[in-house]
């Protein structure tokens, strides 16, 4: 998988009125725009190891590696040094850590990813990332993603908190393994964190998630978040299959864009 460029979040357009309940509820897009924003950091760590381990020379040209051997169990280290090299514009700092228990395309292999001081454009990922090979699932290679204690620290001290478990399918480009362009991927799977307001939710992919290595950017897919305790329910919405960078988020009769940048 590339390393894709789609993190930085930006607001559009705000549309439409509401009731009065609606509209105190509305002062905080943060639900939806948070939950978006830790989803992405994860997955260009996510991106980054598995293109290594795949052989995509990106990851190798933007960051010093180092293995700690030959035999599994691996350590693969990354260090970035204010790397802009990775093909995607993006100022990445800090190392990223995975230990391998086998070869990537291994059913069974799992592949523990962990972070230090790494940042991607002044925003800071840290957590646990447990990637598992899953094999064939409905004829497709699968990984699963377990995120634990999950955090993204923006560029001014903000910080979000997140948990997930998605699973990744291998729907297109299997018969080309060496050319990572023609691959796309469909996401399934749930999370749940706190916005940067210290506010609790749980999110679900609705409808599977499209991401396709030749696009920067999610193409389709639904992701729902609610708010704990209640409350309206925010849908996040990528769209009708089309490599663009815009995403929908609406609840009740409120509507914006937001750009993935």
């Amino acid at each position: 998988m590339k390393l894709l460029s789609y993190f930085t979040l930006s607001i559009a357009t705000l549309l439409l009125v509401t009731t009065a309940c609606e509209k105190q509820e509305a002062a905080d897009w943060t639900y939806s725009t948070d939950d978006t924003m830790a989803d992405l950091a994860f997955d260009d760590v996510y991106n980054a190891m598995s293109g290594e381990s795949n052989d995509n020379n990106n990851l190798r040209a933007c960051a010093n590696l180092t293995l700690s051997g030959t035999t599994f169990p691996i350590t693969v280290t990354a260090d970035f040094n204010a790397s802009t090299g990775c093909g995607d514009g993006r100022v990445r700092s800090g190392v990223i850590t995975a230990v391998y228990s086998g070869r990537w395309n291994a059913t069974g292999t799992t592949v523990t990813i962990t972070t230090t001081d790494y940042t991607v454009n002044g925003y800071k990922v840290a957590g646990t990332n447990v990637i598992e090979n899953l094999g064939t699932v409905n004829g497709n290679p699968t990984f699963r993603s377990t995120v634990t204690n999950g955090q993204v620290t923006t560029p001014t001290g903000d910080v979000i908190h997140r948990d997930a478990v998605k699973e990744y399918a291998w729907i297109d480009g299997t018969n080309t393994p060496l050319d990572i362009t023609d691959d796309v991927w469909q996401l399934t799977g749930s999370a749940n964190g706190t916005t940067r307001n210290g506010n609790a939710y749980t999110a679900q992919i609705t409808t599977p998630v499209i991401k396709a290595n030749s696009c920067n950017w999610v193409q389709q897919g639904v992701v729902e978040v609610q708010p704990a305790g209640g409350g309206v329910v925010r849908k996040i919405d990528y769209g009708p299959n089309t490599c663009d960078a815009t995403a929908t988020v609406s609840y009740g009769l409120w509507s914006m864009n937001i750009t993935m940048n």
